[in-house]
This record gives C-alpha cells, sequence and structure tokens, in this order.
C-alpha cells in the first residue's frame, strides 16, 4: 500500500460498528490524519493485526492502527514507523484513543510528534498519543523510541481528565527510550490514571520534567501506582525528576 496524500489516509478511511481481524499491512502513507489500518473508527473491534506501514502525517494526526479510534484493540503490532510534524498526537498504535481497551498489544516503531515551534498539543505514546478517560489498557508493551517536542509516554503522551471515569494501565512494560519536554516512562501528563503491576527499563529524558511512571499530574492527586518496578535511566535537564513515586492502594 502506498498513498501520499489526501486527508483521513489509512486501508480504511473510516468505519464503524465494524470488525476488522487476521490483517498484516505493509507500505508507506502520508497525509493529513493517517495511520496504517483504519484513519477513524467508532464502535470497531481490530484483532490480530500488524501494521508494517511507514505512517507520516504533514498535518494533523499520526499512528499504526488507527488515527482516531473508539472501540476494542487486541493482539495487535506496530512495526512501522510514526511520526507527525504538526503539533499533534502521535501513536505506535492510536493518535486520538477515545474510550476504548486495549489488550495484548504491541508496539515495536519509531514514533515522534511535533517539531521544536509545536508544544502543548504534540503528544507522542507508544501506544497512544492522547488517551482519554474510561479506557483500559492491559497486557501491552512498548520498545521503541518515543520522541515528542512537548509529551513523550511509554503508553501516552496524555491521558485521562479530571473526575472523570480512571484509566487503567496494567501490566504494561516499557523497555524503549523515551525523549520529551517532559517525558515518562508510561504517561507523560496524567490525571486521574491508574497504573498496576507494570514495569518502565530503558531511558527516559525530559528538558523540564522526567518520571519513571509520570511525567507530570500537574497538581491532580487523583492518580495511582501499585505494584509497579522502575529500572530505568531517567534524567531531567532542567528543572523535576521523578524516578519513583509514592504507591498508593
Amino acid at each position: 500500500m502506498k498513498i501520499s496524500r489526501g486527508s483521513y489516509v489509512a486501508l480504511f478511511g473510516e468505519t464503524s460498528g465494524a470488525i476488522i481481524k487476521d490483517l498484516t499491512v505493509t507500505g508507506e502513507v502520508s497525509g493529513e490524519d493517517v495511520a496504517g489500518i483504519v484513519a477513524k473508527a467508532t464502535g470497531t473491534t481490530i484483532t490480530n493485526c500488524v501494521s508494517k506501514v511507514n505512517v507520516t502525517a504533514t498535518a494533523g494526526k499520526a499512528a499504526g492502527i488507527s488515527a482516531s479510534f473508539g472501540g476494542t484493540i487486541t493482539k495487535c503490532e506496530n512495526r512501522g514507523t510514526v511520526a507527525t510534524a504538526a503539533a499533534q498526537p502521535a501513536g505506535g498504535l492510536v493518535a486520538w484513543c477515545n474510550a476504548a481497551v486495549i489488550e495484548n498489544c504491541h508496539n515495536y516503531g519509531a514514533v515522534t510528534a511535533g517539531d521544536q515551534g509545536a508544544l502543548d498539543s504534540a503528544q507522542a505514546g507508544g501506544l497512544c498519543g492522547n488517551l482519554a478517560a474510561g479506557s483500559t489498557i492491559k497486557n501491552c508493551s512498548n520498545s521503541a523510541v518515543i520522541t515528542s517536542a512537548n509529551l513523550a509516554g511509554g503508553v501516552a503522551g496524555r491521558a485521562g481528565a479530571e473526575n472523570k471515569t480512571a484509566i487503567v494501565v496494567e501490566k504494561f512494560t516499557n523497555t524503549g527510550a523515551i525523549k520529551g519536554t517532559y517525558a515518562a516512562g508510561i504517561i507523560a501528563d496524567a490525571k486521574n490514571v491508574s497504573i498496576k503491576e507494570s514495569n518502565v527499563s530503558g531511558t527516559v529524558s525530559g528538558t523540564n520534567a522526567a518520571g519513571g511512571i509520570f511525567g507530570t499530574t500537574r497538581g491532580n492527586s487523583q492518580s495511582a501506582v501499585k505494584d509497579c518496578a522502575i529500572n530505568a535511566n531517567v534524567t531531567a535537564t532542567t528543572c523535576l525528576l521523578y524516578t519513583s513515586p509514592s504507591p498508593r492502594d
């Protein structure tokens, strides 16, 4: 597959209530809001799929599986590179993830979001660029380099919302290098996120803040960490360093 222009570019442009399974997709795509398998999906189930597509967004979002997604993804992998030049989310699996369940999925492709001039909206994650409240991540991993002009995390650049249904991340493993202005082994900017039984190694480096689990919670106290291990090299250049947040039940 090779597509080099347009918007909502992927193998499938848009789906609603669809079931997509047992696919391996290779090639390259570029344009605005681009992905390897489906550009925009609602109420969709994706199972046992592999993207080996190199995805480049000249504007908008970029993702290995879906640029904008709501539904369930299980037993899927991304092995292609994912990048957006815009101040937008980019994710190994999903760029903009509405309430979703993601289980037994893995990212092996480098993810890059934004440039030096792009700040708050540049969000890069091994799994999701931006992860919405009410989502569940279980038995997943990232082993790739994740880079953002602002927020970079092994799971997501930004996740959750105050006083909304909590996001649950359980049994996640990061071994990749995470680099950003705010960088974290799991989530760079977290609100109301519960992390359980997860492990972070590799390296985490942030300009303003870096953390083994979270980069920042912006003063929000709703997030929690339980039974996690951090064996990463965590460095912050100019400001805050969080190597091991205190566990909470």
